[in-house]
């Protein structure tokens, strides 16, 4: 049995019937080069084998800790793990994923070679890792905010899975609870709170399609979650980062237009009289934006993509 040290790092893992993947990804996070971190697995109410796989895994490394709940969706678990956590850093993973064996000793040296409150890498869906490319910048609380309302055409995913963050920057703020697209909030937050950045160009975080999860099925009424969090985010920069307003109101006005063509790519039920009015609504105001978003510094493609969406 793996002892436990004091832990630098806390890696949340928040697990709902995750039976198929729960155990590798486990395992790529026990197999990390550094060692000095404690495993927090919140199991959400899982009805399958979940649970079991979890307790097994506890019992063979001291580092992990299983706390078993009720489902109450991925921030209920992320909150709970915060909470309980006693690393210096918080690292997030999701259950159907998996990291490099050498992720999180990098992003820790990082993180303590340039005093950074947050260390970002890209996430990848490929097999390959790319850790050839050794070039990263350093940004501060302007350029993070840039970053992450877009400000330059980044490509920013707004997950906060492949970061390690240091905990005091959620001293102010919690996951929003029962609502998808969350990450939009919580990395707002991140932004907000911490006052450096460094951004790798790394990648080892891979994550997996799963292609019977909510964010894959067919379009529903719960991903206009996404909407409501660009709209709780404005509320927040006017109050905190008020220069970023007209960047906010962009982005959340792109949320319209990546709805509706996700309406278009993920497929919906042609016969239920709700979608049809949401894909209409979503189509009124995307035409009502068209303008603005054409000269929105975002992929060409995506523009095309727009253009023939609202014909």
């Amino acid at each position: 049995m793996v002892k436990r040290n004091m832990p630098k790092i806390s890696i949340i893992v928040p697990a709902y019937n995750s039976e198929d993947f729960i155990e590798s990804s486990i395992k790529s996070i026990i197999n990390q080069t550094i060692n000095d971190m404690e495993i927090i697995i919140i199991d959400d109410g899982s009805t399958d084998r979940t649970s079991e796989i979890c307790d097994e895994l506890e019992r063979i490394d001291d580092r992990i800790k299983v706390i078993h709940k009720k489902n109450g969706g991925a921030s209920s678990a992320r909150n709970l793990g915060i909470e309980l956590s006693s690393g210096d850093y918080i690292g997030f993973v999701d259950s159907d994923d998996w990291i490099d064996e050498c992720a999180y000793e990098y992003l820790y040296e990082i993180a303590e070679k340039y005093d950074a409150d947050i260390v970002h890498t890209e996430l990848t869906d490929e097999k390959e890792s790319h850790f050839d490319q050794d070039d990263f910048r350093i940004y501060d609380k302007k350029q993070t905010l840039d970053y992450f309302f877009r400000t330059n055409g980044e490509r920013h995913g707004h997950s906060v899975c492949g970061k390690l963050i240091r905990k005091d920057v959620f001293a102010k703020w919690k996951f929003i609870e029962g609502k998808m697209n969350e990450d939009i909030h919580a990395c707002y937050c991140l932004a907000i709170y911490s006052k450096q950045l460094v951004v790798s160009k790394k990648k080892f975080y891979h994550y997996r399609k799963n292609n019977n999860g909510v964010t894959n099925s067919k379009f529903n009424k719960k991903k206009l979650d996404l909407i409501y969090m660009w709209e709780y985010v404005e509320k927040m920069v006017n109050t905190l980062s008020p220069e970023y307003i007209d960047h906010c109101i962009i982005n959340k006005k792109r949320a319209y237009m990546t709805l509706l063509l996700k309406m278009y790519v993920d497929g919906y039920d042609r016969k239920d009289r709700e979608m049809i009015q949401i894909k209409k609504m979503l189509k009124k105001h995307v035409r009502k934006y068209y303008f603005d978003l054409l000269n929105y510094n975002m992929p060409f493609s995506r523009k095309i993509a727009m253009t023939i969406a609202i014909l």
